[in-house]
C-alpha cells in the first residue's frame, strides 16, 4: 500500500509494468470474459431490468471518476490536470452517458458507439497509466472507468437498444471539434494536456506522426480507421446481421448479395497478387542485415520495423498498387457473389457493365471517367511518397559523406 496513492506525476521510476505484459495482458482477459458475460446478462433481460442495467452502470461511472477525486484529494495530489476535461470523463459528466441513460437522444447513439466505445478501447490498450504499480487507485480507477464505458455503448448495440446510425457521424465529428477547441485554449493557458491537444506520451498511437511534424495530424487518419472498423463492427454486431442459413437465422448476416461479400470476393481475388509480390520483395532481404542488428541487440520487432519494411517497401508498395489496381477492376468474383443492387452492392466495374446492357454510354463513360481519375490520383499519390523517399534517402548519403 506504500504507493496506493500516488499518481504518474509522483511515483518513482521502474515501479510500473509493460503495455502487453503480463499484467497488462491479464487484466484484458478478465475484461473480456467479463464483457461477455454482463453482455449476455443484459440481452437476456426484460425491459425494466435492462433500464435499471444501464442506470446502475451510470451510477458506478459517476462513483468511480469520484473515487478519483477522493483519491487524489487525500494524496494532496489534485491539480488542473485531474478535472474532467478528457473525453472520457466528459463522455460520463456531460450528457453523454447520462443523459443517454434517462433521456435516450439518438445521436448520442452514433456518438457512443463511434466515439466513446473506440475512445475507451483505445486508452485499455493503450494506457498512460502504466508507470504506476498494479495496486494503485489510480489504475483501478483507470481500468474500471474505460471498461465500463466500452462495456455500455457495446451492450446496448448487441442487445438492439442502441441505434448508431453511420451518416450522422459528421455531426458527430462535429460535436467532438467543438468539445476540441474550448479544451484546446484551456490547454494552451494553463499548460495542461487535455485529450491529447497538446502532446502524445510514450504509447499513445498519436505519436506515430510526430515524424510527419505534429502528433495532431494523426486525428483525421485515427478518426477514419475507426469510423471504417466501427462500422464493419457495427454490421456484424448489430441485432439483425450474421455461415449459411443458422447464421442468417440466428444473427441476421446475409453472406452474398451483400456489401461486405463483395469486400470479402475482391479480397481473395487480389491477395495471390499482393501475396507473391510482397514475398518476392521479402525473399530478395539481405539477411545479414537482420543478423548484424541482433548481433548489436536489437529485438526482432525493431528489425523488422526499421531495417526488413525500409528495405522491401518497394515490393510492399508495388504489391499495394497492383492489388488496388486489381481490386478496382474486379467484376466475375463481386457480382457472384454481391449481385448488383443500385446503392447497395454495386462496384464501378458492375454499374459500368450494367449501363453498357442498357445502352446508357453517357453514364458508363462517367463512371469510367471516375474509375480512371482514381487511378490517376493513387498513382500519383504512390510516386511522390516514392519521390520523397528516394530524396530523404539522398540527403542522408550526403550528410553521411560529409
Amino acid at each position: 500500500m506504500t504507493y496506493f496513492w500516488e499518481t504518474v506525476d509522483t511515483i518513482a521510476p521502474g515501479l510500473g509494468w509493460r503495455h502487453f505484459g503480463p499484467f497488462h495482458l491479464a487484466v484484458l482477459a478478465v475484461f473480456l470474459l467479463l464483457g461477455a458475460v454482463l453482455c449476455r446478462g443484459y440481452c437476456g433481460m426484460d425491459t425494466d431490468k435492462r433500464r435499471r442495467w444501464r442506470r446502475t452502470v451510470t451510477l458506478l461511472l459517476v462513483a468511480d471518476e469520484l473515487f478519483k477525486d477522493f483519491g487524489l484529494l487525500y494524496g494532496g495530489n489534485f491539480s488542473l490536470d485531474y478535472l474532467p476535461l478528457h473525453l472520457c470523463s466528459i463522455n460520463i459528466f456531460i450528457f453523454l452517458i447520462v443523459l443517454h441513460a434517462w433521456r435516450r437522444p439518438k445521436l448520442l447513439d452514433t456518438f457512443l458507439y463511434f466515439v466513446c466505445l473506440p475512445a475507451a478501447c483505445a486508452a485499455l490498450l493503450f494506457p498512460t497509466w502504466a508507470p504506476l504499480p498494479p495496486l494503485n487507485f489510480m489504475v483501478i480507477h483507470s481500468f474500471t472507468v474505460h471498461f465500463l464505458l466500452a462495456l455500455y455503448p457495446l451492450a446496448l448495440t448487441l442487445r438492439g437498444d442502441m441505434d448508431p446510425q453511420p451518416r450522422a457521424f459528421p455531426r458527430c465529428f462535429a460535436l467532438l471539434a467543438a468539445m476540441a477547441v474550448p479544451i484546446w485554449f484551456f490547454n494552451r493557458a494553463f499548460g495542461t494536456n487535455f485529450m491529447f491537444l497538446m502532446r502524445a506520451g510514450e504509447g499513445n498511437p498519436l505519436k506515430l506522426f510526430e515524424r510527419f511534424g505534429s502528433h495532431l495530424l494523426g486525428y483525421p487518419v485515427l478518426l477514419a480507421v475507426v469510423f471504417a472498423v466501427m462500422y464493419l463492427l457495427l454490421r456484424v454486431l448489430g441485432p439483425k446481421r450474421v455461415i449459411g442459413a443458422w447464421v442468417l437465422e440466428t444473427f441476421g448476416v446475409k453472406l452474398v448479395m451483400t456489401w461486405w461479400s463483395a469486400i470479402f470476393a475482391t479480397t481473395v481475388v487480389i491477395f495471390p497478387l499482393m501475396y507473391r509480390t510482397v514475398r518476392g520483395a521479402f525473399e530478395a532481404f539481405d539477411e545479414t542485415l537482420a543478423y548484424s542488428g541482433q548481433t548489436l541487440g536489437l529485438s526482432n520487432t525493431y528489425i523488422f520495423w526499421r531495417i526488413r519494411m525500409p528495405c522491401c517497401r518497394q515490393g510492399v508498395l508495388a504489391g499495394t498498387v497492383l492489388a488496388f489496381a486489381r481490386a478496382l477492376g474486379e467484376y466475375g468474383a463481386t457480382s457472384m457473389i454481391a449481385g448488383y443492387t443500385p446503392g447497395k452492392t454495386a462496384t464501378i466495374s458492375t454499374t459500368v457493365y450494367q449501363l453498357w446492357q442498357t445502352n446508357n454510354d453517357a453514364l458508363a463513360y462517367r463512371w469510367v471517367a471516375v474509375n480512371i481519375v482514381i487511378s490517376a490520383v493513387v498513382l500519383l499519390a504512390v510516386n511522390m511518397l516514392e519521390r520523397r523517399d528516394l530524396l530523404r534517402d539522398a540527403s542522408r548519403a550526403r550528410r553521411a559523406k560529409a
